[in-house]
């Protein structure tokens, strides 16, 4: 019997027997259904492409272990997976620090990388002085402060 022929649950036990071809087979046969949900979710083809493969690693990893409990719905469990990886991949990205703008953000920007000249120092000390001047025309009480 040819393995496109074969029920989901056959291809898991002949994968699981040693018939390591037949994995191929049901990545093969759900490829198309997992990556659209992941792709329609995430709107990133690289970070979708990422998602499918660690999919199909827990799938792997769930299969080598036992964690597959066989009922009929080898797709929804799939799919149930990927949407967690998706899930997981979000709930990260908000834990990470972002820098959002319209403009690409560059380091060097904040950084004061450059050497003080005359005028620089001149305006700095000009500030400076500003400044004590305001404060010591505030009332005392706020002078404290």
């Amino acid at each position: 019997m040819h393995t496109s022929q074969l029920s989901d649950s056959e291809l898991i036990n002949l994968y699981l027997s040693g018939h390591e071809a037949s994995l191929g087979h049901l990545i093969t046969r759900h490829k198309k259904s997992v990556y659209t949900m992941i792709w329609q979710k995430v709107q990133n083809r690289e970070l979708a492409e990422d998602i499918f493969q660690d999919t199909f690693i827990k799938v792997i990893n769930s299969l080598k272990k036992e964690g597959y409990k066989e009922e009929g719905k080898f797709v929804q469990w799939i799919l149930r997976i990927a949407r967690n990886l998706v899930m997981d991949h979000f709930r990260d990205s908000k834990k990470m620090k972002t820098v959002s703008g319209g403009n690409e953000y560059n380091i060097f920007d904040t950084l004061n990388l450059k050497v003080s000249n005359i005028e620089d120092k001149l305006i700095k000390k000009q500030i400076h002085l500003d400044l004590i001047r305001m404060i010591d025309a505030l009332p005392p009480d706020q002078k404290q402060i």
